[in-house]
C-alpha cells in the first residue's frame, strides 16, 4: 500500500522504490508512473493530507473490505524557489523569507549563500557576485549578497532604501543582485587589481589604486598586458567616463627578461631592442658578423606625465628584424639551430596573439642561402614561389622548374611569360 499513499516512490520489478534517481524526485501517473524532477527554477514540496481509503487505487483496496477508513497521504508538487518578499508591518516596509537555491541533484532548496545570487536568466543556478558583471571589463555588482534590491516588470533594480510608502508590496521583487557599477577609476602609474573582487572584504568589490611598478632589474622590461607603458600611458579605450582624467587600468606590470629573437606568425627575428639595450649582433651585406646600433627611441629621455622615462618601458614588439638576410632562410635542421622546442610562449599585449620566444645568442650558422632558379634553363614557379626575405624559415624560393623536358617526341619547352629570368 506504500506507494498508493507516497508520491515519491514508484512501482519497479514488481516492489515499491523510492524516487532516487539523479534529478527525478516524485512519480507522476498512478504507482506504476515515471519518476521526474522539478524545473531548475523550482522545489519539491512535500504536502501530507488525509484521504479516504476508498479513493485510492483498487490495488490497494483488494486486500480489506472495510470502509469509512481516512489514510495520511504523501503529496508532491513543483513550487518556484522560495525567495524573499517584500511586507509592510505596522507602516514600515520589511524584509521577509529568505532566498534559496537548489543543485538539481537534490529536491530542496537550501539557503543562497553570502556573496552569491540565485541567476533567473540561466536556470536559477546559484552564482558568485564576481560573475554577474564579469562581461564588463571595469564593473563590479553593487551590493550583491549584501544590500537589498528590488525591482519591478522589467525596470532595473533598485535599492529598497530608495522607495517609499505607499506602495503595492505585490509588485516588486526581491533580487539577490544588484546593478553594475565602475569600480575605483585610477591616476596614471596606478592599477586597480581589485575590481569585481574581495566580495565581503575591504575595501570591497569596487577595489582601490595601487602604485605601479617603476623598474625592473637590469636586462629585464616592464611587460603590461594592455600596450607599452599600459600604466603609464594607458590605451584610449581605458579612460574613465566620469570625465575625471582617470583610468580603467586593472593589471600592473610584470618584469619580464630581455629576449633575443622572437617567432611571430610562422617566421622569426632577431630582437634589436629592449629596455635601454639598444646594441645588436647581426650579419652586415658583407657577410660579417658586427655590432649594430637602433636609433634612439622617439622622446625616449623624456617621462610621461608621472613616472620614469618613456625608454624604460622600451620593450621588443617594435624593435626586431628579419633573422637572416634577404635572400637567406633560417633553417631549423641545422646542428644548434632547432630553437623552437627550447623557446617559451609569450603572450602579446591586447589581443596580438601568442609568440614564441627564447634567448639564444644570435647564430648565422643557422642562415642558408635560398635557392635560384638556373637561368637560363629553369624558370620560377610563380604560383608558390616568394622571393626570401630572411625572416622565414623555409626556402621559398625552392620552387624551379624546368624550361624543356625529354619525351617521347624529344623536347617539350614550356615558357613563363611572368617569369623575367
Amino acid at each position: 500500500m506504500s506507494c498508493s499513499v507516497d508520491e515519491t516512490k514508484h512501482i519497479k520489478d514488481r516492489q515499491c522504490v523510492a524516487c532516487d534517481n539523479t534529478q527525478k524526485h516524485f512519480r507522476v501517473g498512478g504507482t506504476a508512473g515515471q519518476c521526474i524532477g522539478c524545473d531548475p527554477c523550482q522545489e519539491l514540496q512535500i504536502e501530507l493530507e488525509n484521504v479516504d481509503f476508498e479513493s485510492l487505487s483498487t490495488e490497494t483496496r483488494q486486500y480489506t473490505k472495510n470502509t469509512g477508513y481516512k489514510v495520511l497521504k504523501i503529496k508532491a508538487t513543483c513550487v518556484d524557489l522560495r525567495r524573499r518578499q517584500l511586507q509592510i508591518e505596522h507602516g514600515t516596509l520589511k524584509v521577509i523569507n529568505h532566498d534559496v537555491c537548489r543543485d538539481p541533484v537534490k529536491p530542496w532548496g537550501e539557503p543562497l549563500p553570502k556573496w552569491h545570487f540565485v541567476d533567473r536568466n540561466y536556470e536559477c543556478k546559484k552564482t558568485a557576485c564576481e560573475k554577474k558583471c564579469s562581461g564588463f571589463p571595469f564593473m563590479y555588482s553593487n551590493g550583491c549578497g549584501l544590500s537589498v534590491w528590488v525591482s519591478k516588470d522589467t525596470n532595473p533594480p533598485e535599492l529598497l532604501s530608495s522607495l517609499s510608502l505607499p506602495i503595492t508590496p505585490a509588485d516588486w521583487r526581491v533580487v539577490t543582485e544588484g546593478v553594475c557599477k565602475y569600480c575605483t577609476f585610477c591616476a596614471r602609474d596606478s592599477y586597480n587589481a581589485g575590481c569585481n573582487k574581495g566580495y565581503g572584504g575591504n575595501p570591497g568589490p569596487e577595489g582601490q589604486c595601487l602604485p605601479c611598478l617603476q623598474q625592473c632589474e637590469p636586462n629585464h622590461f616592464l611587460h603590461h598586458p594592455d600596450k607599452d607603458a599600459g600604466c603609464h600611458d594607458p590605451a584610449e579605450t581605458k579612460r574613465a567616463t566620469d570625465g575625471s582624467g582617470n583610468w580603467m587600468t586593472k593589471q600592473n606590470y610584470e618584469c619580464k627578461r630581455c629576449l633575443t629573437w622572437v617567432h611571430e606568425h610562422g617566421n622569426i627575428y632577431t630582437v634589436t631592442a629592449c629596455r635601454r639595450n639598444t646594441h645588436y649582433t647581426h650579419t652586415s651585406s658583407d657577410l660579417k658578423i658586427k655590432d649594430n646600433v637602433v636609433p634612439p627611441m622617439p622622446d625616449g629621455d623624456k617621462p610621461y606625465e608621472s613616472g620614469p622615462l618613456r625608454k624604460t618601458f622600451r620593450s621588443f614588439y617594435n624593435d626586431k628584424r628579419a633573422n637572416c638576410l634577404p635572400g637567406f632562410y633560417f633553417n631549423s635542421k641545422l646542428p644548434n639551430c632547432n630553437l623552437l622546442p627550447q623557446g617559451e610562449a609569450f603572450k602579446l599585449p591586447a589581443e596580438y596573439g601568442t609568440d614564441v620566444i627564447g634567448y639564444d645568442d644570435y647564430n648565422p650558422g643557422c642562415c642558408s642561402v635560398c635557392t635560384s632558379c638556373a637561368s637560363p634553363l629553369e624558370f620560377k614557379d610563380i604560383s608558390i614561389w616568394k622571393s626570401c626575405t630572411g625572416d622565414t624559415m623555409q626556402d621559398t624560393q625552392n620552387h624551379c622548374m624546368e624550361k624543356c623536358l625529354i619525351n617521347d617526341s624529344g623536347f617539350l619547352c614550356f615558357f613563363n611569360l611572368y617569369d623575367k629570368s
